[in-house]
């Protein structure tokens, strides 16, 4: 069975980004890795709103910058990028 990895960049959005984990996990199975990459810069608490998920801080410089970190720890077989910006 394939494992799935969500890469999922945010800014500030910690409210947004929760809805948009919650509805990428309701539809998934057992076997996937959700990578939430946000700026070290970022002072929203996400370790409040997450659990199952890798929360990864970095000095990104861009979005594409967050989504290539997180895909350099990333551990799936498929990568699917979301956006906390628009629905699953």
């Amino acid at each position: 069975m394939s494992k799935f990895t969500i890469i999922h960049p945010t800014k500030s959005r910690p409210l947004s980004a929760f809805q948009t984990y919650s509805k990428w996990m309701a539809f998934s199975e057992h076997n996937v890795e959700y990578i939430l990459s946000v700026d070290t810069d970022d002072e929203a608490n996400y370790e409040n709103f997450f659990d199952n998920c890798i929360i990864l801080r970095l000095p990104n410089k861009s979005a594409i910058e967050a989504i290539n970190n997180a895909a350099k720890i990333a551990t799936g077989d498929l990568l699917i990028v979301v956006s906390d910006d628009f629905d699953c």
